[in-house]
C-alpha cells in the first residue's frame, strides 16, 4: 500500500515572531491540553455546545449508536462528535454493520492520518491498537483549514495562544489577590517571619505593623484586617490588579474570533443596550443554527441519507433576548398555518419551556 496524499504538515509565516500555524499535531495538543486545565476554554466550548446541539430527532435511524459500550441517544452522539470537531479539528464514529460507535480523536495517527492504496481506496489510519479503517466505513466532521488536503486543525487554532495567556492572566490576579488576603492575615500575627515567603523581611513588616495601628483614611474598596476597634490609614497605595483592564480586551478579541458575543462569557452588560444585545444574539443564534445544519448534512450524507435535515430533526424556536419576540413567532406560525399546535409546543419544550 502506497502513499500519495498530499498532506501538509507544517507551515510557516514570514514573520518568525508571529506564527499562528507551525504543525496540525502541536495546534490539537495544545487544543486538547487547554480542554483538560483551562475553565475559559471550557466555557467558551459550552456555549458552542449549548447553542448547536439542541434538537430532536422526528424518526428513527436504523443504528444502534453505542460510545465505547454505552449506548447513546443521537443527540448525544452529536453532542460528543461536537465537541471532538472543535477540539481536535475532527470527529470520527466507526460504523459496523446497523452499529455505529463513537472513536476518540487521540486514537488517529495525526502523522499519517489517511492512506490511498494504488486501486484508489482510502483508509483511516487508527492507533491503540493499530488498524486501518476503510473510509466508506467512517462517519467524520472534519475542519479542514486548506482546500485539497487533509489538513485539519481544532475550530479556535487561531485563538489558542490568546485563551491560553487569558487563562495565565486571570490566575495571576487570583493569586494575586490570594496574597493579598494571606498578607493582611499575617499583618496580624505576633511573629511576622512568615511574610518572608512575599519578599518582606522581617523589618519591613514590623515596619507595617507599626503603621497598620496608626490612624488614618482608608482608600476606597479597600481590603485589609486589623484588630478589633482599631484606627489606622493606608500611608501608601499600590496597584495590584494591573491587567483586568488587558484581560477584558483579550477576552473581546476571543469572542469576537469565535463569533460569540462578549456579554455571554464576560456577563457584563454595562458597555452594551438592549439593542446591541438582542442582535448580537440573534446573529449568533442564526450562525450557529446554520452550522448545525450544515453538520448534520454532512452526518446523513455519510449514513448514505438522502432528504432534508428537517425531515429527521426538529429544532427548537430560536432563542432571543425579548421573550415577545418568540410570542410573535408562534403567532406568525399559526396564523399563517405554518405549523401545528403540536409541533409549536414541542419546539417550545425543546427549547426549555415546561
Amino acid at each position: 500500500m502506497t502513499s500519495n496524499l498530499f498532506s501538509i504538515t507544517s507551515l510557516a509565516s514570514s514573520n518568525d515572531d508571529y506564527i499562528k500555524f507551525s504543525s496540525a499535531k502541536l495546534l490539537i495538543d495544545k487544543s486538547y491540553k487547554l480542554y483538560l486545565n483551562s475553565s475559559l476554554y471550557n466555557t467558551l466550548l459550552s456555549f458552542i455546545l449549548n447553542y448547536q446541539c439542541n434538537l430532536k430527532l422526528k424518526q428513527q435511524l436504523p443504528y444502534t449508536l453505542l460510545n465505547s459500550t454505552e449506548r447513546i441517544s443521537f443527540r448525544e452522539l452529536f453532542q460528543l462528535m461536537r465537541r471532538d470537531l472543535f477540539v481536535f479539528g475532527i470527529a470520527v464514529a466507526l460504523r459496523t454493520g446497523d452499529q455505529i460507535n463513537l472513536i476518540s480523536p487521540k486514537r488517529i495517527k495525526l502523522e499519517n492520518s489517511f492512506e490511498y492504496a494504488e486501486d484508489g481506496s482510502v483508509f483511516l489510519n487508527l492507533k491503540y491498537p493499530s488498524a486501518q479503517i476503510p473510509i466508506e466505513n467512517v462517519i467524520m466532521l472534519r475542519n479542514c483549514i486548506l482546500s485539497d488536503t487533509d489538513t485539519f486543525a481544532p475550530e479556535p487554532f487561531h485563538i489558542l495562544d490568546e485563551i491560553s495567556e487569558a487563562e495565565i492572566i486571570y490566575t495571576s490576579i487570583r493569586s494575586k489577590l490570594k496574597t493579598m488576603l494571606n498578607l493582611i492575615g499575617v499583618l496580624k500575627l505576633p511573629n511576622p517571619v512568615q511574610a518572608e515567603n512575599f519578599g518582606y523581611t522581617t523589618e519591613d513588616l514590623t515596619t507595617l505593623q507599626q503603621e497598620v495601628k496608626t490612624g488614618a483614611t482608608l482608600k476606597n474598596n479597600a481590603i485589609i484586617g486589623v484588630d478589633t476597634n482599631s484606627d489606622f490609614s493606608i500611608l501608601r497605595t499600590l496597584d495590584s490588579l494591573p491587567n483586568v483592564d488587558y484581560l477584558d480586551k483579550l477576552l473581546y478579541n476571543i469572542t469576537g474570533a469565535l463569533g460569540l458575543p462578549s456579554f455571554l462569557l464576560l456577563g457584563d452588560y454595562k458597555n452594551i443596550n438592549y439593542s446591541a444585545a438582542r442582535a448580537a444574539l440573534q446573529d449568533f443564534v442564526y450562525t450557529s443554527s446554520l452550522k448545525q445544519k450544515q453538520l448534520l448534512e454532512k452526518i446523513l450524507l455519510q449514513l448514505n441519507i438522502d432528504a432534508p435535515v428537517e425531515d429527521y430533526f426538529e429544532f427548537s424556536i430560536p432563542t432571543t433576548v425579548s421573550v415577545n419576540e418568540q410570542v410573535n413567532l408562534v403567532k406568525l406560525l399559526l396564523e399563517n398555518n405554518l405549523a401545528n399546535r403540536d409541533e409549536i409546543i414541542n419546539m417550545l419544550q425543546l427549547g426549555g419551556l415546561r
